[in-house]
């Protein structure tokens, strides 16, 4: 009861259809189908609009509709691209299976001895009475197809009437056309009234009564598919399917039922390069078919002229190198001693403060664990002895969160002298900005600045929450210290989603930097501070990596620097990087 209530206030149900040249089905399928849903549902407002194909691709594309009507070979497309969903498929009184409703049957008249086979139909003249009808001309054309011909040249001449007079039965019995193409169950309908024209006529490749109990010479698939977009509400989808399954036609039999193997249509589209297939089986074996000629001319004429490309500019690099191949040579060999001391120097630093890194974290392992006791133990003891001294109470509180900081820095050390993964869980972003601010406002440093946030984006990250931490601590302690002895003691942090990253952005508003320290900077050279090694934007960098990102800087006109730092919003399940450093 509450998804019909739900259903009974919402908009209106907007409805798109292929358009159709087959007046039987405005009469016969569209035409009930409307009528009924409006007299189930008279407090909802149905909006029936027609599109062409590509017309209805964009109108689903920018859910201008909630439901579409259309061919099966259209459905399947769309089901496997944007994920559209089936509601019903239409029901030929005469199938038995939903899957096999629609095919088409090869007519001739019957002085034509000579026509038995579908061969026998090859440089003929044909009439049919739609070329995008499936169950006129397109199924049809997969059954040529299939036998090995070419669809397109198989026949001489063709005449679509287009639903009009005179038919396609009328031309094949005055032998205007040698052959007519019906749809299945065209033949029974047209003999129901005109039982004299039976003997004038012949079916041709007649296939057995399987699935459909009419004469075919083709393959049955699925026919009209009402179906649902993704985006439309599911008690909306559960209300129609209902609806539509439960109509009736007017000899008694079911209208709608449920089709549910569509992988006919989808190879009978594809075969035929029909759209909306055509693009995707645009293949080379389909080129190659049809323009080998020219494909061989082509081919040619590019090798011959990739052989005069490849002679004119081995001369050229030729010329140019006899000219300059010393020079060059020489440049390149400083270039490369250059850049090779540079990352040997630095490979050595971080190599020395890894395995530093790692003995003192092995060695604070344990202090660390007696210091929290203690703590701890002075707790119980002021708690024992009713010591109610807020001052020492909060310093204990503090002593023990920040033991408690210290020793999860020490246990991801640790996991990188064991080559274990970083810890990667889900949180928020406001949650990483905060714990930084804080760690950062109980420095020193932070004492003296301001940090403000100017804009940042909520949103979920799955990362390793400490390193990221570490990070945003370590620039905004690199921003204070530039800002210290300037008037503008002022730190701004942001973030942003950027596609499948997230950015944060440092900036502190200090002295302009010169041009040697912005090649220190993005170089991760020496340090810039009397005292400094010279790792922390390296060790930074590197995280970021890990986190499937970069670091990059910026230097305003005005002054200061702004490093942004880009990390992968999910990090995903085993695709940790393990440490690096």
């Amino acid at each position: 009861m509450s998804g019909i209530g739900a259903f009974a206030a919402g908009a209106e149900i907007r409805i798109g259809v292929l358009e159709s040249k087959d007046p039987g089905f405005y009469v016969n399928t569209f035409g009930p189908t409307m009528f009924a849903l409006r007299k189930l549902n008279p407090q909802k407002t149905f909006k029936t609009q027609q599109y062409s194909l590509d017309e209805l691709q964009e109108a689903i594309k920018q859910k201008k509709v909630d439901f579409f009507i259309a061919p099966s070979g259209f459905f399947s497309f769309l089901e496997q691209t944007i994920g559209a969903k089936q509601i019903a498929a239409r029901n030929e009184k005469y199938a038995d299976d939903p899957n096999k409703s629609v095919g088409s049957v090869y007519i001739t008249h019957a002085d034509r001895k000579e026509l038995a086979s579908i061969q026998d139909l090859k440089g003929l003249r044909v009439a049919s009475s739609n070329r995008d009808s499936l169950e006129n001309w397109i199924s049809a054309m997969g059954e040529i197809k299939k036998q090995g011909h070419n669809p397109d040249k198989f026949f001489k001449d063709a005449v679509f009437t287009d639903h009009d007079f005179p038919d396609v039965i009328t031309l094949v019995l005055n032998k205007a056309v040698d052959v007519g193409i019906l749809g299945a169950c065209e033949l029974e309908n047209f003999f129901e009234g005109n039982t004299s024209a039976s003997p004038a006529l012949k079916v041709i490749a007649a296939k057995p009564l399987e699935g459909l109990r009419c004469l075919h010479s083709s393959d049955l698939y699925p026919d009209m598919i009402f179906a649902s977009i993704p985006s439309t509400r599911s008690n909306l989808v559960h209300k129609m399917t209902l609806d539509l399954l439960s109509m009736k036609s007017q000899d008694g039999s079911h209208l709608w039922s449920v089709a549910n193997d569509f992988n006919s249509i989808k190879r009978l589209y594809s075969d035929l390069n029909l759209p909306p297939y055509e693009e995707s089986r645009l293949t080379f074996s389909r080129l190659w078919t049809g323009y080998r000629n020219t494909i061989l001319v082509g081919l040619l004429l590019l090798f011959l002229l990739l052989v005069h490309v490849i002679r004119v500019i081995f001369l050229v690099a030729k010329r140019t190198l006899e000219l300059n191949e010393s020079n060059k040579s020489k440049e390149e060999f400083e270039r490369k001693a250059n850049r090779a001391v540079q990352n040997l120097a630095q490979m050595e630093k971080l190599s020395i403060v890894t395995q530093m890194s790692s003995v003192i974290a092995h060695e604070i392992h344990q202090p660390l664990h007696s210091l929290l006791n203690y703590s701890g133990g002075l707790v119980l003891y002021c708690q024992k002895n009713n010591i109610e001294d807020p001052v020492l109470l909060k310093t204990l509180k503090e002593i023990d969160r920040e033991t408690q900081r210290v020793s999860e820095i020490v246990e991801h050390v640790r996991a990188y002298a064991k080559n274990k993964t970083s810890r990667t869980i889900t949180i928020s972003t406001t949650e990483i900005v905060r714990a930084a601010i804080e760690s950062f406002s109980r420095s020193t440093l932070g004492s003296k600045v301001e940090v403000k946030v100017l804009h940042l984006d909520e949103c979920t990250l799955k990362c390793d929450p400490l390193e990221i931490e570490l990070v945003l601590l370590n620039l905004m302690k690199n921003s204070s210290q530039a800002v210290e002895h300037w008037p503008n003691k002022q730190i701004e942090l942001a973030g942003r989603e950027l596609d499948e990253h997230y950015v944060f952005t440092v900036r502190d508003f200090g002295p302009i930097v010169d041009e040697e320290t912005r090649k220190r900077f993005c170089t991760f050279r020496d340090s810039s501070k009397k005292n400094g090694l010279g790792l922390g934007l390296a060790l930074c960098r590197s995280i970021a990596e890990r986190h499937y990102g970069s670091l990059a800087f910026e230097f305003p006109e005005e002054g200061g620097l702004m490093v942004s730092v880009s990390i992968r919003k999910n990090l995903g399940e085993g695709r940790n990087a393990k440490s690096e450093s």
